[in-house]
């Protein structure tokens, strides 16, 4: 419960620092800095999963970075995509079916490689 209230915290300011680096610094920027944000979520679960062993702050600060990076990819998608489609709906439903096949393959290789 705990993680998750930190993910939603780290969804809530990560939304708000990308929309604010995206309005005065670009797309660029905006770029490198999901990227950026991204490689280091990834860094911490490595070390989490070499270290494998329950640690609830560990785990709330990758939460955290992940609900980080999470809103910035968000940012960053429906700003370029807003302006593709007409409609601000479209934009949306593609967000969700790009991340819904994401989850499923992820899914699927994990249950691959349990069994």
């Amino acid at each position: 419960m705990i993680a998750l209230s930190v993910l939603g915290l780290g969804e809530i300011l990560g939304s708000i620092l990308f929309g604010k680096l995206l309005d005065k610094f670009g797309y660029k920027v905006m770029m490198y800095s999901c990227f950026g944000t991204l490689i280091v979520t990834i860094a911490f679960v490595c070390l989490y999963i070499a270290v494998f062993k329950f640690y609830m702050w560990t785990a709330a600060w990758i939460c955290f970075l992940w609900g980080v990076s999470e809103s910035g990819i968000g940012v960053f998608l429906q700003s370029v995509m807003g302006f593709e489609f007409e409609s601000k709906t479209t934009t949306f439903a593609i967000r969700n079916l790009v991340q819904s096949f994401t989850v499923f393959g992820c899914l699927f290789l994990d249950a691959q490689l349990d069994s």
